[in-house]
């Protein structure tokens, strides 16, 4: 799923830029951890030099905190199972809340 939001946001001009930037950024810290040694997390660093070398966009320390945050997040949801998940505001896409 994330990669096609990815390949979405790099195509479709009609997106809001601040979605996009979002998206992007997630896609990058992705990209970002799968590259590391194991052990090692990535910085938000590392998110911006992922989102300027792959997707050729430019986004800033907060947008690639934000990112790594959800990430995190995600990982830590995966592990725990879908039993552990905790009741509150489900997201409806990246970028926005419900």
């Amino acid at each position: 799923m994330l990669w096609r939001l990815v390949l979405s946001a790099l195509k479709d001009d009609t997106l809001d830029e601040d979605r996009r930037l979002a998206i992007l950024a997630r896609g990058a810290a992705q990209l970002a951890a799968h590259r590391l040694p194991d052990g090692r997390r990535p910085t938000s660093e590392d998110v911006v030099r992922a989102a300027f070398e792959e997707f050729a966009v430019v986004i800033d320390a907060a947008q690639a905190r934000t990112a790594l945050r959800h990430q995190e997040e995600s990982s830590r949801r995966r592990k725990e199972g879908p039993h552990h998940q905790e009741e509150g505001p489900r997201r409806e896409a990246w970028g926005q809340e419900s």
